[in-house]
């Protein structure tokens, strides 16, 4: 119960993640399984990415991360909703995926499947699947 893990993901940035119970199975113990979990990332520019879920897991070999279930993930003045938001170590890239909603308090909102962020240069990639299209609401 009451598990904290931190470090710095490969760009540098760093990072903490807090679950309020996690277990491992003893032939794979870097595979950590979380519920009730909660990640900062502390970026250089001096910001942080919260994102809170219902259930994560964290490879801490790999320090790649995912969470699941009611995700919700703010930055600044922006916030995102989705079922799954994985992280990938590697690529520094989050990808938000199911039910995807996004809200700017200056810009709008948006409605997407799938969403992926790239930490390093801070963009949004917005995708559809199928011939669906991407909902965009921009304030005036």
């Amino acid at each position: 119960t009451d598990i904290e893990y931190s470090g710095f993901d490969l760009k540098g940035n760093r990072y903490k993640l807090i679950a309020g119970l996690a277990d491992f199975q003893t032939e794979t113990p870097e595979k950590i399984n979380m519920k009730n979990v909660e990640a900062n990332f502390y970026l250089k520019d001096d910001t942080i990415l919260k994102v809170i879920s219902l259930e994560g897991n964290y490879n801490n070999i790999t320090l790649d991360m995912q969470f699941k279930g009611n995700v919700k993930s703010t930055y600044l003045t922006n916030t995102l909703f989705s079922d799954k938001l994985n992280y990938s170590n590697s690529n520094g890239i989050l990808l938000a995926s199911g039910n995807v909603r996004g809200e700017s308090v200056e810009k709008g909102e948006f409605f997407a499947d799938n969403v992926e962020y790239d930490i390093s240069n801070k963009t949004l990639n917005f995708s559809m699947s199928g011939d669906k299209k991407v909902n965009i609401k921009i304030k005036n």
